[in-house]
């Protein structure tokens, strides 16, 4: 099955509910302007124009849809090949691209604005504090990779050879105008993806050979390498053929959906991805995510003394001062016994009950099996 069609449509809706929320950013100033939405310096930023139009549907520039199913699974490859998130974005009928960004909107108008907020500030202050103290992190000793060291041998080689493009990439999101809530509001998904999105494909790129070999990787290439040939249609139902080198050929069918060619496994199972991921949404309620926020803004509180304390670091010894500080504090309040609530109860740990008809008693030796 060509899985690459299932897969990338899926991510968009993937990056509009999860990622987001990874990339706090916010449309209130913070105490010390952090909660500022910024524009991009080298245009990666929508400079305010992300919006949809009344119904909700895509306002990017019309493509025409190509006329066969095989045209069509040959633009969509193309779109991988050339890093082209907005291609993935025009391969979808319009009743889908209207379904993503209605999430992003319903996400935007439903998450909790403080701790949004609060979050870009963190975000920006610890963007900040990677951008101007990397050699005193860089030396620091738990960065060298020894023994006893969290830092895996050769992960500070790599680290220091991509420093500057995983940097990039955080400067992008950040830039974006996907981290104010506000402007996600009305957002058109389709023009931050040929914006912020093109330029973090291409950043992306950059880090490939950075990062461990994945099957991921090497069947995304394949595919958008891949040659596709038209075997049958009738209608509005097609099957293509796809030809890779190396790989048998491999067969799929295809639906025309409101004009545009699309694998029917993604057509079959689209009302009931997007109906999970609206069902994520219901938790973002004030009652439901109270608890969360009175949890996550003293960590916010901890980790932002942290990062200002290093970035008033002039010297290494300054910063590596700063750096076991801000470790010990971590232990003392969120550690064992630490915390706003005090030390756990000693209430017995949790067990797993019994399957029907199993014991926890010891197997005799003689029903042991033999080594």
């Amino acid at each position: 099955m060509l899985k690459r069609f299932q897969l990338w449509p899926c991510l968009l809706m993937t990056a509009a509910m999860l990622c987001l929320p990874g990339c706090p950013g916010g449309e209130e100033e913070s105490e010390n302007g952090n909660g500022e939405t910024n524009q991009s310096s080298n245009g990666n930023g929508s400079n305010g124009n992300d919006e949809a139009n009344a119904n909700g549907e895509s306002g990017t520039a019309e493509v025409k849809p190509p006329e066969t199913a095989d045209a069509a699974a040959a633009a969509f490859a193309e779109s991988v090949r050339n890093n082209d998130p907005a291609g993935v974005w025009n391969a979808l009928p319009a009743s889908y691209q209207k379904d993503v960004n209605d999430l992003v909107h319903e996400f935007a108008g439903k998450m909790d604005k403080e701790l949004w907020n609060r979050s870009v500030g963190t975000a920006r202050k610890l963007t900040d504090v990677l951008s101007t103290k990397k050699d005193f992190i860089l030396a620091h000793p738990m960065v060298q990779g020894g023994e006893g060291s969290p830092v895996p041998p050769g992960a500070k080689d790599v680290a220091q050879q991509n420093w500057d493009a995983i940097l990039g990439i955080i400067e992008t999101v950040l830039s974006s105008d996907m981290v104010d809530l506000e402007k996600m509001k009305t957002a058109d998904v389709g023009k931050t993806l040929s914006t912020t999105g093109k330029s973090l494909a291409d950043q992306a790129v950059l880090l490939k050979d950075a990062l461990p070999p994945s099957n991921e990787f090497k069947e995304m290439e394949s595919f958008a390498n891949a040659k596709f040939e038209l075997v049958s249609s009738d209608g509005d139902k097609a099957v293509v053929r796809k030809i890779e080198e190396g790989k048998p050929d491999d067969e799929e069918n295809f639906v025309r959906v409101e004009g545009k060619w699309i694998p029917e496994n993604m057509a079959n199972d689209w009302k009931q991805g997007i109906e999970e991921a609206r069902s994520n949404l219901v938790n973002l309620t004030p009652e439901k995510m109270a608890p969360q926020k009175e949890m996550i803004l003293p960590i916010l509180d901890a980790v932002d003394k942290a990062l200002d304390d290093l970035a008033r670091a002039n010297t290494q010894e300054e910063f590596d001062a700063a750096v076991n500080t801000a470790i010990q504090s971590a232990m003392q309040q969120f550690g064992p016994g630490g915390g706003p609530d005090g030390p756990p109860s000693e209430e017995p740990e949790f067990e797993f009950p019994e399957e029907p008809g199993e014991s926890t008693e010891p197997t005799p030796p003689e029903l042991q099996p033999s080594p």
